[in-house]
């Protein structure tokens, strides 16, 4: 067996659930104003599986299935959304990259983290600020996915070294450069070598061969072949 084997599995399914969770409060003192979410490249539609049901606008107030619609109408709810809110799942083609959300005005788009089947393939740490225009605006989201392999590394391939870090802001970080294949994480296995825990430092190779992570203190997260 490979001892460098994935703690993960690969998803092999042709449609899986995307759940968009509130990852940062948006800035408005009321609900969030969603108009159109767009699954870039899709090829069979997707559809609202659950979410919470709209409570502003109308009578009546829209359905959720208006955010697939086209339309540019969408929902909106009265309250804010908190953090860890889930406002929709939505089931989708599992080979999506690039997702597009359409919001009234900035100051109704929070920060988001999207869930494929479970699996983060998507986190902000802010929100989109309180501008009130324009209006409507869409942003767009690149999706990524990493293999995670414990106790392991990459000899001589090292692209810069940040202390402090998570894994999530170590993902967003080797997300950002076109260089970035893999990124190492620093864990706190006990071994003699110099990382410490919370140390990120991404990486031009992927190649574990000859490194061992025990003994380094990392672990390595490999950036799929789809991002």
């Amino acid at each position: 067996m490979n001892k460098f084997s994935p703690t993960t599995t690969a998803h092999v399914s042709s449609f899986g659930h995307y759940t968009f969770e509130v990852s940062v409060k948006a800035s408005s003192s009321i609900g969030l104003h969603i108009n159109e979410v767009e699954f870039v490249g899709a090829q069979v539609k997707p559809f609202v599986v659950s979410g919470i049901v709209p409570d502003r606008g109308g009578p009546p107030a829209k359905s959720l299935s208006t955010l697939l619609d086209r339309t540019n109408t969408g929902i909106a709810y009265n309250n804010p959304a908190e953090v860890g809110t889930v406002p929709f799942v939505i089931r989708a083609p599992t080979d999506i990259k690039t997702i597009r959300i359409t919001h009234t005005r900035p100051l109704y788009g929070p920060g988001w983290r999207i869930l494929r089947d479970g699996v983060e393939v998507l986190k902000e740490s802010a929100n989109r600020g309180g501008s009130a225009d324009p209006i409507p605006v869409t942003y767009t989201y690149e999706l990524y996915s990493y293999t995670h392999y414990a106790r392991a590394c990459v000899g001589g391939y090292n692209i810069i070294k940040y202390a402090g870090k998570t894994v999530e802001q170590c993902k967003e970080i080797c997300l950002a450069m076109s260089n970035c294949v893999a990124f190492e994480f620093g864990v706190a296995y006990g071994g003699g070598g110099g990382y410490q825990a919370g140390d990120c430092q991404p990486q031009s190779s992927a190649n574990p061969a000859g490194c061992d992570g025990s003994y380094h203190n990392l672990d390595l997260y490999v950036k799929d072949p789809s991002v």
